[in-house]
């Protein structure tokens, strides 16, 4: 179910947040209002963009 399925089961990585958001892309992102204007949550968010998008010679094949 999750991609980081190992992780979650052993306890060094944990859900932040019990609540799913049905999504499109295979990544959500929740960020506090407080947070929006941080840089290191925006150049993260940005960075996830990235490495979610599908490798440019998948899309010209």
């Amino acid at each position: 179910e999750y991609f980081v399925e190992r992780e979650l089961r052993s306890g060094e990585l944990v859900l932040a947040c019990p609540h799913r958001a049905p999504s499109s892309r295979g990544y959500s992102v929740f960020v506090a209002p407080s947070r929006t204007d941080d840089p290191l949550v925006s150049a993260f968010v940005a960075w996830l963009r990235a490495a979610a998008e599908p490798p440019q010679e998948a899309l010209a094949a």
